[in-house]
Protein backbone atom coordinates (compact mmCIF):
# COMPACT_ATOMS: atom_id res chain seq x y z
CA UNK A 1 0.00 0.00 0.00
CA UNK A 2 1.45 3.41 -1.01
CA UNK A 3 2.08 5.73 2.51
CA UNK A 4 1.34 8.75 1.08
CA UNK A 5 0.92 11.10 4.23
CA UNK A 6 2.75 10.56 7.78
CA UNK A 7 0.64 12.15 10.34
CA UNK A 8 2.81 11.38 13.14
CA UNK A 9 1.57 11.30 16.49
CA UNK A 10 -2.06 11.28 16.95
CA UNK A 11 -3.12 14.89 18.57
CA UNK A 12 -5.92 15.10 21.48
CA UNK A 13 -9.53 16.65 20.70
CA UNK A 14 -9.97 20.58 22.22
CA UNK A 15 -13.20 21.46 20.91
CA UNK A 16 -15.66 18.76 18.63
CA UNK A 17 -18.96 20.85 17.18
CA UNK A 18 -21.12 19.78 14.18
CA UNK A 19 -18.83 21.23 11.45
CA UNK A 20 -15.51 21.58 13.41
CA UNK A 21 -12.79 19.97 14.72
CA UNK A 22 -9.95 21.85 16.99
CA UNK A 23 -7.18 19.89 18.09
CA UNK A 24 -4.88 20.67 20.91
CA UNK A 25 -1.78 21.02 18.73
CA UNK A 26 -3.91 24.31 16.99
CA UNK A 27 -4.88 22.52 14.08
CA UNK A 28 -8.48 22.81 12.71
CA UNK A 29 -10.83 20.96 10.81
CA UNK A 30 -13.63 22.51 9.17
CA UNK A 31 -16.40 20.78 6.94
CA UNK A 32 -18.00 23.16 4.33
CA UNK A 33 -21.10 23.39 2.28
CA UNK A 34 -20.31 22.18 -1.20
CA UNK A 35 -21.36 25.35 -3.16
CA UNK A 36 -18.69 28.15 -4.06
CA UNK A 37 -21.02 30.94 -2.51
CA UNK A 38 -20.49 29.35 1.08
CA UNK A 39 -17.07 28.46 1.31
CA UNK A 40 -15.29 31.96 0.12
CA UNK A 41 -13.67 33.88 2.87
CA UNK A 42 -11.35 31.70 4.30
CA UNK A 43 -7.24 32.30 3.73
CA UNK A 44 -4.17 30.16 3.72
CA UNK A 45 -5.69 26.26 4.32
CA UNK A 46 -2.68 23.54 4.37
CA UNK A 47 -5.30 21.21 3.24
CA UNK A 48 -8.02 21.26 0.99
CA UNK A 49 -9.86 17.64 0.65
CA UNK A 50 -12.60 17.51 -2.05
CA UNK A 51 -14.81 14.43 -1.75
CA UNK A 52 -16.62 13.07 -4.47
CA UNK A 53 -14.82 15.69 -6.46
CA UNK A 54 -16.02 14.39 -10.01
CA UNK A 55 -19.47 15.65 -8.82
CA UNK A 56 -18.42 18.52 -7.20
CA UNK A 57 -19.07 22.22 -9.54
CA UNK A 58 -16.39 23.48 -11.17
CA UNK A 59 -17.42 26.76 -9.80
CA UNK A 60 -16.52 25.73 -6.30
CA UNK A 61 -13.24 24.47 -7.77
CA UNK A 62 -12.38 27.29 -9.10
CA UNK A 63 -13.44 29.08 -5.95
CA UNK A 64 -11.02 26.85 -3.62
CA UNK A 65 -8.16 27.20 -5.72
CA UNK A 66 -7.22 31.18 -4.81
CA UNK A 67 -7.26 30.03 -0.83
CA UNK A 68 -3.85 28.11 -1.57
CA UNK A 69 -2.48 31.04 -3.08
CA UNK A 70 -1.33 32.24 0.49
CA UNK A 71 -0.02 29.29 1.56
CA UNK A 72 3.26 28.20 -0.83
CA UNK A 73 2.83 24.56 0.77
CA UNK A 74 -1.14 24.12 1.13
CA UNK A 75 -2.55 20.65 -1.06
CA UNK A 76 -5.47 20.27 -2.22
CA UNK A 77 -6.89 16.46 -2.06
CA UNK A 78 -9.34 15.49 -5.41
CA UNK A 79 -11.24 12.23 -3.78
CA UNK A 80 -13.21 10.31 -6.06
CA UNK A 81 -14.80 7.89 -8.46
CA UNK A 82 -15.05 9.50 -12.53
CA UNK A 83 -18.40 10.90 -13.38
CA UNK A 84 -18.19 11.00 -16.79
CA UNK A 85 -16.29 12.71 -19.19
CA UNK A 86 -16.63 16.28 -17.56
CA UNK A 87 -15.83 18.70 -15.07
CA UNK A 88 -12.47 19.80 -13.43
CA UNK A 89 -11.42 16.26 -12.06
CA UNK A 90 -11.75 14.61 -15.11
CA UNK A 91 -9.59 17.56 -16.75
CA UNK A 92 -6.95 17.61 -13.76
CA UNK A 93 -7.00 13.57 -14.19
CA UNK A 94 -6.35 13.24 -17.55
CA UNK A 95 -4.21 16.60 -18.12
CA UNK A 96 -3.21 17.91 -14.72
CA UNK A 97 0.24 17.49 -15.34
CA UNK A 98 3.01 15.96 -13.02
CA UNK A 99 2.19 18.49 -10.26
CA UNK A 100 -0.75 15.95 -9.37
CA UNK A 101 -0.32 12.09 -7.48
CA UNK A 102 -2.85 10.42 -8.82
CA UNK A 103 -3.69 7.13 -7.00
CA UNK A 104 -6.34 4.69 -8.58
CA UNK A 105 -7.40 1.81 -6.78
CA UNK A 106 -10.08 -0.71 -8.86
CA UNK A 107 -12.90 -2.61 -7.19
CA UNK A 108 -11.25 -6.06 -8.32
CA UNK A 109 -8.07 -4.74 -6.00
CA UNK A 110 -10.05 -3.68 -2.89
CA UNK A 111 -9.24 -7.45 -1.02
CA UNK A 112 -13.06 -6.81 1.38
CA UNK A 113 -14.56 -7.04 -1.99
CA UNK A 114 -14.60 -10.50 -3.29
CA UNK A 115 -15.09 -11.23 -7.54
CA UNK A 116 -18.72 -13.16 -6.66
CA UNK A 117 -20.17 -9.76 -5.07
CA UNK A 118 -18.31 -7.99 -7.50
CA UNK A 119 -19.82 -10.03 -10.93
CA UNK A 120 -23.53 -9.44 -8.94
CA UNK A 121 -23.00 -5.93 -8.99
CA UNK A 122 -22.09 -5.74 -12.40
CA UNK A 123 -24.90 -7.75 -13.40
CA UNK A 124 -27.34 -5.91 -11.45
CA UNK A 125 -25.98 -2.54 -12.89
CA UNK A 126 -28.26 -0.56 -15.43
CA UNK A 127 -25.78 0.62 -17.67
CA UNK A 128 -22.50 -1.22 -17.78
CA UNK A 129 -20.48 2.07 -18.39
CA UNK A 130 -22.05 2.98 -14.82
CA UNK A 131 -20.34 -0.25 -13.34
CA UNK A 132 -17.22 0.31 -15.06
CA UNK A 133 -17.01 3.76 -13.46
CA UNK A 134 -17.54 3.07 -10.12
CA UNK A 135 -16.02 -0.39 -9.72
CA UNK A 136 -13.37 -0.12 -12.52
CA UNK A 137 -12.45 4.02 -12.17
CA UNK A 138 -12.95 4.59 -16.22
CA UNK A 139 -14.00 7.68 -17.20
CA UNK A 140 -16.71 6.51 -19.45
CA UNK A 141 -18.92 8.09 -21.83
CA UNK A 142 -22.69 9.01 -21.21
CA UNK A 143 -25.07 6.57 -21.60
CA UNK A 144 -27.38 6.79 -24.29
CA UNK A 145 -25.99 10.23 -25.89
CA UNK A 146 -26.28 10.92 -29.24
CA UNK A 147 -22.73 12.01 -29.84
CA UNK A 148 -19.96 10.60 -28.44
CA UNK A 149 -17.14 13.13 -27.11
CA UNK A 150 -14.47 11.69 -29.17
CA UNK A 151 -17.02 12.69 -31.99
CA UNK A 152 -17.09 16.22 -30.92
CA UNK A 153 -13.25 16.77 -30.42
CA UNK A 154 -12.60 15.36 -34.19
CA UNK A 155 -14.82 18.25 -35.40
CA UNK A 156 -12.94 21.26 -33.84
CA UNK A 157 -10.84 22.62 -36.53
CA UNK A 158 -7.15 23.46 -35.76
CA UNK A 159 -7.58 26.05 -38.11
CA UNK A 160 -10.07 28.91 -36.88
CA UNK A 161 -8.59 31.03 -34.12
CA UNK A 162 -10.48 31.85 -30.97
CA UNK A 163 -12.34 34.90 -30.23
CA UNK A 164 -11.52 37.21 -27.32
CA UNK A 165 -14.91 37.89 -26.38
CA UNK A 166 -13.57 40.88 -24.36
CA UNK A 167 -12.41 42.60 -27.47
CA UNK A 168 -14.56 40.93 -30.19
CA UNK A 169 -10.63 40.25 -31.83
CA UNK A 170 -9.63 37.10 -33.06
CA UNK A 171 -6.39 35.81 -30.98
Amino acid sequence: MLDILDLGERPALDEDTKLSLKLTNGSRILALPGTQKTIRGFSAPDLIVIDEAAQASDELYQALRPMLLSNPKGRIILASTPFGQRGFFFKIWTEGGPGWLRVEVKATENPRISPERLEEMRLEAVFESKFRQECLCEFTEEEGAVFSTDLFRSLANPSIKAMDVRTHDQR
